[in-house]
């Protein structure tokens, strides 16, 4: 029944899967360049879904049928295309910015394109761990293996939300898509790789079944594997993936593990789009990674010159910081490293039903934001973002979109039609709504830092929650 759903689903919403901006951007580039070559441009290619797909759709039909071997890779096709033709497509391709997605849809994206990358740099690493090359045709079963998740994202958003609100650690994936989307990414991705005209080691990894090639396999362990990290390194479900991970490998399950955490570290730091949460992120917060080793002489260093995340790292070691030095730093990244130019914490009451006010930057004292009370019954923006950690850009594009949605009181004391909202959580807790807005004007880029830190606090208040809980 399920897989008669994927079919139903994939009828209705098979498009192309636009390009990813910064990828494209270095493909145009690329051509542009007197000295590259061809396979400059495929390694360009190959790390991008929506260019590859739409190149295999198109290249491998035409050898469906005529006994000619498949296209097994970027390289390889790329090869036998010619300039004129690639430099064709490259320059006619969708880009996700000229998409008509919208922004919580691409930065879901995104997202997802962060694991991706920890996929493919620990499935590399594990195939060479067995003696065996990451050869090109690995490389592109890897970059494709979560192709029903990025289609299901990208075309139906909305119960990709539903999806990812359900699946929390611990609960298990496939369960949780088949509840709320009918089928599992797996049955969508089987269907998929055949309706694509994937190469063969794409569409073998997409059987799920462990009677597969040695390469397969360790693809699809290494896929369950960064599934786990990316929801958190301390779940019983991640230490089950890495278990029967390190049984297939014959290794030390701390191996394995270490082996999975610099992999993380490598793709977080090759990942060429800003604004994500990668999964080596969540790995800093806990005590598993690093111990803590402070000693009454020591201090931890100086923030100054640091990055958000290494001063939220610095900080959380410390046994006596709080969640208000947590959240003070938040608010001087905001105002001094971006220049927002008002910054409002408004905080749950106890009982969960009204926003105060308890912290802000810029606002003067007559500002009627600092005393400021949100009545959560009013429903509409607020009630709907404390609902989970989500955020909201107003702009003067939609600001008349939202504006029946915005408590009255809100709008008359921020008196503003740009500005960011993004709810602040300690576990699946609400605890607040952070507001910001500028006098210069608000961009993407910005838009992205601001919810990456904002998630990142979440992740450190929470940890210092248990802390102070003895949890950990």
């Amino acid at each position: 029944m399920s897989d008669r759903t994927a079919k139903a689903w994939l009828s209705s919403h098979k498009k192309p899967v636009p390009a990813l901006n910064e990828f494209h951007k270095k493909a145009l580039e690329t051509l542009n360049s007197k000295t590259a070559t061809l396979s400059d441009l495929a390694d360009i290619t190959s790390f991008d879904p929506g260019m590859s797909i739409a190149l295999f759709e198109k290249m491998n039909a035409k050898r469906t049928g005529y006994q000619k071997p498949r296209f097994d890779s970027i390289h390889s096709l790329l090869g036998l295309m010619g300039i004129p033709a690639v430099t064709h497509f490259v320059n006619e391709c969708e880009t996700m910015q000229s998409s008509e997605l919208s922004n919580d849809a691409r930065q879901a994206y995104h997202q997802l394109m962060s694991r991706n990358f920890h996929l493919m740099h620990l499935s590399a690493h594990l195939i060479e761990l067995q003696g065996m090359k990451n050869t090109h045709d690995f490389q592109t079963a890897a970059l494709l293996y979560n192709v029903g998740e990025i289609y299901t994202c990208l075309f139906d958003f909305q119960q990709y939300q539903k999806y990812q609100q359900a699946c929390l650690p611990n609960k298990n994936a496939a369960e949780c898509a088949q509840s709320i989307l009918g089928y599992s990414f797996a049955e969508l991705g089987r269907l998929l790789s055949y309706e694509l005209n994937l190469p063969d080691l794409a569409r073998e990894a997409q059987q799920q079944s462990i009677n597969t090639g040695r390469k397969a396999r360790t693809l699809q362990i290494a896929a369950d594997i960064t599934q786990q990290a990316d929801t958190g390194w301390n779940h019983d479900d991640f230490t089950r993936s890495l278990k029967l991970g390190a049984e297939y490998l014959d290794c030390p399950i701390s191996s394995l593990r270490k082996k999975v955490l610099s992999t993380a570290l490598e793709a977080a730091r090759n990942f060429p789009i800003d604004g994500v949460f990668p999964a080596i992120a969540k790995a800093i917060l806990l005590p598993t990674v690093e111990k803590l080793k402070l000693t009454t002489k020591e201090q931890p260093p100086a923030t100054s010159d640091l990055s958000f995340n290494d001063q939220v790292r610095s900080l959380v070691k410390s046994p006596t910081t709080t969640q208000t030095g947590i959240i003070e730093l938040l608010i001087k990244e905001l105002a001094e490293k971006h220049q927002l130019s008002r910054i409002v914490l408004m905080v749950l009451s106890k009982d969960g039903t009204v926003l105060s006010t308890r912290m802000s930057n810029g606002l003067d004292s007559q500002s009627p934001l600092l005393k400021l009370n949100i009545k959560v019954s009013q429903g509409g923006v607020i009630n709907s973002l404390i609902t989970k950690p989500q955020s909201l850009w107003v702009k003067s594009a939609n600001f008349k979109k939202y504006e029946p949605l915005l408590p009255g009181n809100f709008k008359a004391s921020c008196l503003s039609q740009n500005f960011f909202l993004m709810s602040l959580f300690i576990d699946e807790k609400p605890i607040g709504m952070i507001f910001c807005d500028s006098t210069k004007e608000l961009d993407e880029t910005l838009y992205n830092i601001f919810k990456s830190n904002l998630l990142l606090t979440g992740k450190a208040l929470t940890f210092i929650s248990h802390r102070a809980n003895k949890k950990i």
